[in-house]
């Protein structure tokens, strides 16, 4: 078993030891030392980088039998140094932190157990095995950065078997033995392998980003400490940005984007009802005729196919059929067939003109992968 050295000071960056083994691996030099200060991907959480002699370290494995085997660039022996990158480091046990204080502020309210934990380089993810109201997330986030204020301390312990059986404490494994368990006072007591901050207030902050349900619970993805600092100053860029183009106060931004957005729904509505005229227009001066009817117009959308469709079929006695589209992705169509003869003419169409859709009886909407020519020679007689 390795020396786990990051479970003795969280916080130190360097140290020295021994190689008790190199050999080369499918991806690089899988290394064995006697110590380490790198983490290995463990629990739910990703692996420490940084140098081990002078070669880089490039994944970190946990052995069942609880050696460390660090992937590096290259092979090293003898007594080496190694160096952990401290700021990615300390981002997680920020968000690590940050995710006991959470969920032991919702085991201690609704008695929820954490059923999921994802700390990766970019996002951190958290399940609950229950369902979470906005509001109940929101009392909890305001609870969370209370714990932070407070500046609790969090202590990190191996406790002896006899203690271990009497310890109230949260945990995802049926077997206890070498258990770690990671206590804040008053909110939550954990066995968790992990490296943590000193005190909740080096932490920093905690933000709910979203939530949704999952499986039957709520899964939260969260940020905490460095990572909700950078969050908050890019929201905060982007309101600048939508402040300065909408002429309105940051604090307004809502309002403004709001406003602009019924603006639009309002000019959208008009600007169907003018194409509409325009529309019904073309259609009143068509003539009434015998047999199949079809119809091309440009940019219309699967409303305005209907809408026509509805104008059109009362201008012949055939199919009818209104269509959207160009020769390379095929024709959108909307078509009517009112009688037996004319649904088996619709279904004969779809075989021709390879085309993909359904409908009920009387009218049929779908694609034609078929060119604009083909189409025209198989409806006969088109407008």
């Amino acid at each position: 078993m390795t020396r786990k050295l990051y479970d003795e000071d969280s916080f130190a960056t360097q140290f020295t030891a021994t190689v008790l083994s190199c050999e080369k691996g499918k991806h690089g030099w899988l290394v064995v030392t006697d110590a380490t200060l790198f983490f290995p991907t463990e629990g739910g959480q990703s692996f420490d980088t940084g140098l081990l002699g002078n070669q880089r370290v490039t994944d970190v494995l946990l052995q069942p039998d609880g050696t460390i085997v660090h992937q590096t660039d290259g092979p090293v022996s003898g007594t080496i140094s190694g160096v952990i990158d401290f700021e990615p480091r300390f981002r997680k046990m920020q968000n690590h932190t940050g995710e006991h204080i959470l969920s032991g502020l919702i085991y201690r309210a609704y008695g929820y157990e954490n059923v999921g934990f994802h700390l990766g380089d970019t996002e951190v993810t958290m399940d609950v095995g229950g369902v979470l109201t906005a509001e109940q997330i929101e009392a909890l986030e305001r609870q969370a950065n209370e714990v932070i204020w407070k500046d609790l301390p969090v202590t990190a312990c191996y406790p002896d078997e006899q203690t271990l059986s009497h310890l109230s404490f949260r945990s995802k494994k049926d077997s206890y033995e070498h258990t770690r368990i990671v206590t804040i006072e008053s909110v939550d007591c954990c066995a968790c392998c992990a490296p943590h901050v000193r005190s909740t207030g080096q932490v920093g902050q905690i933000k709910i980003l979203s939530f949704a349900s999952n499986r039957g619970g709520t899964r939260l993805l969260i940020a905490c400490g460095r990572d909700a600092l950078d969050y908050a100053a890019d929201i905060h860029r982007q309101i600048k940005q939508i402040s300065a183009a909408l002429k309105a106060p940051k604090h307004q931004t809502a309002e403004a984007v709001l406003s602009l957005q019924k603006e639009n729904e309002r000019l959208q509505f008009e600007l169907i009802g003018l194409k509409r005229s325009v529309l019904q227009s073309k259609v009143e001066s068509l003539p009434i005729k015998k047999g199949n009817l079809c119809y091309f117009g440009e940019d219309l959308s699967r409303d305005d196919r209907i809408y026509l469709l509805n104008l059109l079929k009362e201008k012949c006695d055939g199919l009818c059929a209104v269509l959207s589209g160009n020769d390379a992705v095929g024709y959108a169509f909307v078509l009517s067939a009112q009688t037996p003869s004319l649904q088996k003419e619709a279904a004969d169409l779809m075989t021709c003109l390879n085309g993909r859709g359904g409908g009920q009886k009387g009218c049929m909407q779908g694609v034609f992968y078929a060119k604009k020519q083909q189409i025209l020679t198989c409806f006969n007689d088109p407008v």
